[in-house]
């Protein structure tokens, strides 16, 4: 799909001490699923709505989440995307 692979993905700010700032340029209006991934294979998932443009928001899965290394991914259609992230 042309138009999901027009995704961005940031997270900010990375490291970071307190809740990041998840960003998401999106070409059209959509349904996103995310992944957080610990280095040890620990898994939280959340759904977002994505609207078209940029999208931003406070990762919602933070509270409980250890100091360590994550990969946040993103699922729209077949497209996915990856971003390391650390708390510290």
């Amino acid at each position: 799909d042309v138009e999901s692979s027009a995704m961005t993905l940031t997270i900010a700010p990375n490291p970071s001490y307190q809740t990041p700032i998840v960003k998401v340029t999106s070409a059209r209006e959509m349904d996103v699923t995310f992944r957080l991934s610990s280095m040890d294979g620990h898994m939280k998932e959340f759904q977002k709505h994505m609207e078209e443009g940029e999208n931003r928001f406070l990762l919602p899965v933070y509270d409980g989440l250890t100091s360590g290394m994550y990969v946040l991914s993103m699922m729209a259609d077949s497209h996915t995307q990856h971003v390391r992230w650390v708390k510290l």
